[in-house]
C-alpha cells in the first residue's frame, strides 16, 4: 500500500497527515514529492507558512526519514518551520542520528495542539 497524504489549512498553518505504510515500491523522493505538492497546494502564493506534519504509523524507516528531510528543506526554503507530530518513539534514535531534530526550523512535538500553537503565525 502506498502512503496517503492529506492536507488542510488550520488558522494559517498547513497541516499534513501522512498515513505511512512502509512499501518497497515507494521511494523517499516520491513520498517527499507527494508531501511537498500537498503543502504547496495549500500555501499558494503565501510565503512563510509553517507546516505541522502528523504521522500515522507504527514504524517508519530510512526512506521516510529522508522524505521528512526533503519536506523540511522545502518548508524552510519558504521561511516556514516544520513541526512533526506522531513520529514513532522507537524510531527516534535513527532520526536523531541523522541530525534532523537539531536543525533550525524543525521541531518534534507531542501533539497537534502544541504544534499548532507554536506554528501559528503572529497576529
Amino acid at each position: 500500500m502506498i502512503s496517503a497524504v492529506q492536507g488542510e489549512l488550520h488558522d494559517g498553518v498547513v497541516v499534513l497527515t501522512v498515513d505511512y505504510r512502509s512499501d518497497p515500491h515507494e521511494d523517499a523522493v516520491k513520498l517527499a514529492d507527494k508531501m511537498k505538492s500537498e503543502y504547496q497546494s495549500l500555501v499558494g502564493a503565501e510565503k512563510r507558512r509553517s507546516c505541522v506534519l502528523e504521522i500515522e504509523a507504527s514504524v517508519v524507516d530510512t526512506p521516510f526519514a529522508k522524505a521528512l528531510f526533503l519536506l523540511y528543506r522545502h518548508v524552510t526554503s519558504l521561511s516556514g518551520r516544520l513541526f512533526c507530530v506522531g513520529y514513532p518513539e522507537k524510531d527516534l534514535p535513527t532520526l536523531r542520528y541523522l541530525g534532523l531534530p537539531k536543525l533550525d526550523g524543525f521541531s518534534l512535538e507531542k501533539n497537534r495542539g502544541t504544534a499548532l500553537k507554536k506554528a501559528r503565525p503572529a497576529a
